[in-house]
């Protein structure tokens, strides 16, 4: 079970403010385990955290937390695992690439069960996860519409192009994912994502965000569906284009959605209970939970 946020501003966003939506995401640290993994453009290059690691010590939200980081682009991803064994470290995502100086990188939210047997060139897994593959294959078939200084030449064309492979790759299982470089984020909801826009004009500045995430990660906004089969590209926190993509979700696909959104609403109930009876702590008052 994965759970996937991507973030694109127009302004950059402190990584305090990220790390506050993922934080109730954590689990029990007595009765699972979970990876980590945590990205924020700097400029051409991404700076990568990965931990796999008890939830209950994830020590790349320390390593984070003492760098006083600001991007326009972020992209985490939260992979439970139960009792499984962590995975080697070039298996737990996001994914990360160089294409013509500048990174790009991929984070599912998914079960995909084997991947389209398309000719790679230029790109291949370092670990053994089929998104590790599929990511490679994105990075193969839009090479062609990236500049050789690293740019999107033609942002409309890529999209298409994207769409055209994640279609042939959704037939092999469930395939919501975030793929960036830091200018673009592509948000493919294969089930179902969320999605929230900010506009935060405070201090005479206005700044655009767009939040794609695989549940709703707060109460009070006013998060949006973006449809299955969907493919949506967003630049300084805007949509600038959707496109449709076919072979919709298998029925098992979309129970794991469901069993997503379960548990994302537990560690989220836990996460404010635990919150609450600190913060009654620190007050001297006795605390009573609901």
């Amino acid at each position: 079970m994965n759970i996937i946020l991507g973030v694109s501003a127009s302004k950059p966003i402190g990584i305090d403010e990220v790390l506050e939506l993922v934080l109730p995401l954590r689990g029990n640290a007595l009765t699972s385990s979970a990876t980590w993994g945590l990205v924020a453009h700097e400029g051409r290059a991404a700076r990568v955290f990965k931990d796999g690691v008890s939830t209950g010590k994830p020590t790349f939200f320390t390593v984070a937390m003492d760098r006083e980081l600001r991007s326009h682009s972020y992209v985490v991803q939260r992979s439970f695992r139960g009792h499984q064994s962590t995975p080697s470290h070039g298996d737990i995502t996001p994914f990360e690439r160089e294409l013509r100086g500048r990174s790009w990188v991929f984070a599912n939210d998914g079960d995909l069960q084997k991947v389209p047997q398309l000719e790679l060139c230029g790109f291949y897994p370092l670990g053994d996860s089929k998104a590790e593959r599929a990511f490679c294959l994105l990075l193969n078939a839009i090479r062609e519409y990236v500049s050789e200084d690293g740019e999107v030449r033609y942002p409309d064309q890529m999209i298409d192009r994207i769409a055209r492979i994640t279609t042939s790759i959704n037939a092999y299982g469930g395939f919501n994912y975030i793929l960036s470089n830091g200018s673009y984020v592509v948000a493919h909801s294969h089930t179902q994502l969320h999605l929230l826009s900010l506009r935060d004009a405070s201090d005479a500045k206005l700044r655009n965000a767009c939040l794609v995430a695989s549940q709703e990660l707060t109460d009070d906004d006013h998060w949006s569906c973006l449809p299955p089969n969907s493919l949506t590209l967003i630049r300084d926190g805007s949509i600038i284009d959707q496109k449709r993509t076919g072979n919709p979700a298998s029925p098992a696909a979309w129970q794991e959605h469901e069993r997503g959104a379960q548990h994302v609403a537990e560690n989220r109930r836990a996460f404010a209970t635990e919150r609450a009876r600190f913060q009654a702590q620190t007050r001297g008052v006795e605390f009573e939970s609901g």
